[in-house]
């Protein structure tokens, strides 16, 4: 993939001259969610998603963290999630389920209570019911809960 500064279009002097470059990324101009990368030499370079409301007439940046940034467990839930939609079970389940090799069951369940926040940005609840012998967990994806 080219980073953006191999994108301009220009003299190369352009991107050595400049602090910061902001690129949209989109694959069409009538597309209403796109990319929005920033690379620079002063700031975090960062690739933000962005909507636009057409009834607003108003632009949103995802305030999700980039999935690169979450630990691997949690990278891993919010790559199946909106896939599986659901999930019930005990810790061990749900680790199966996800076939999540990376952490033992306790120490997965001590990153889900860790991660609630991170994880309700993207659109997952987790909800526990404490049994005799074992907590069940029910993890729940609604996209209409991701925060933009």
């Amino acid at each position: 993939m080219k980073s953006v500064s191999e994108k301009v279009i220009g003299s190369q002097a352009l991107s050595g001259s400049v602090d910061t470059i902001i690129a949209i990324n989109k694959a069409s101009e009538f597309d209403t969610e796109f990319s929005l990368d920033v690379t620079s030499r002063l700031l975090e370079s960062k690739i933000y998603q962005v909507k636009i409301h057409p009834s607003k007439k108003i632009l949103e940046l995802d305030k999700i963290d980039p999935i690169e940034m979450l630990e691997p467990s949690i990278q891993r839930l919010v790559q199946v999630m909106p896939r599986l939609k659901e999930i019930e079970g005990t810790i061990v389940d749900i680790c199966s389920k996800i076939n999540l090799e990376i952490e033992s069951p306790q120490q997965f369940g001590k990153t889900l209570n860790r991660n609630k926040e991170v994880l309700k940005k993207n659109g997952i609840s987790i909800t526990m019911k404490r049994g005799k012998n074992n907590n069940n967990y029910q993890v729940k994806y609604n996209s209409e809960d991701v925060i933009y």
